[in-house]
């Protein structure tokens, strides 16, 4: 079975080609509101680190998985959610979505940040809601229902992280999926972006194209954040 698969990993040539950039800062928010999906304002107050993939991530969903311009309602799946950047703010668009990651502290965090959003994406016609996926003991499929779209942001940042990613991945059989990823050691992730293209293939998923987010982006991107 084959799934539309986006990666900002697995072109070789843009990761090389960042060799001479200097990355910008991508924590100029606070999340006090500061930082807005669709003119509404996102607020992340626990202390878990917000990574890069996931800010360019969200930018990347509002200009182009809006339900306006869409003209449909999407079932999202965000695998490894960590603070829930991505994922809210793709209810924040209009969409269903389901965040997962695992471990108390972050189930608590995550779900505090749907609870303190859930007024703004209602409003939006969003939904959202938490559920614990463990990529190592994969719960039964049967009990989700379809999804339209699965993504991740920064998930493998380490090598062990690849193969059972790959795994969560063809485990939810989205018509299309989105990987936003930040190139911190070049020589490493090269090795990470060839395992990672091994077992892709394997799996039946194929890679169709890497958005360069500072290009697309602008000012939203980060030019060592890719989105494939």
């Amino acid at each position: 079975q084959g799934f539309a698969l986006w990666l900002p990993i697995a072109v070789l040539p843009c990761v090389a080609s960042m060799a001479a950039r200097i990355a910008k800062a991508c924590d100029k928010y606070r999340f006090d509101g500061d930082f807005t999906t669709a003119g509404q304002p996102l607020v992340l107050t626990e202390t878990f680190h917000t990574w890069d993939a996931g800010v360019v991530l969200s930018k990347y969903l509002e200009r182009h998985y809006a339900r306006t311009s869409l003209g449909r309602q999407l079932s999202v799946l965000e695998l490894g959610a960590g603070t829930g950047i991505a994922g809210l703010s793709c209810a924040l668009l209009g969409h269903r979505v389901l965040l997962s990651d695992v471990g108390r502290d972050l189930a608590e965090a995550t779900s505090g940040h749907i609870l303190q959003n859930q007024r703004q994406i209602e409003a939006a016609g969003g939904s959202a809601s938490y559920e614990e996926i463990d990529w190592t003991a994969l719960p039964d499929r049967r009990l989700f229902g379809t999804f339209d779209v699965a993504f991740a942001g920064d998930v493998i940042w380490n090598a062990s992280l690849v193969e059972p990613f790959v795994a969560a991945l063809a485990w939810a059989g989205a018509g299309e999926m989105m990987l936003a990823h930040k190139v911190r050691n070049e020589v490493c992730d090269l090795s990470a972006i060839a395992n990672f293209e091994r077992l892709a293939k394997k799996a039946g998923l194929s890679v169709e194209k890497c958005v360069d987010t500072a290009r697309v982006l602008g000012s939203d991107g980060h030019p060592k954040v890719f989105i494939y």
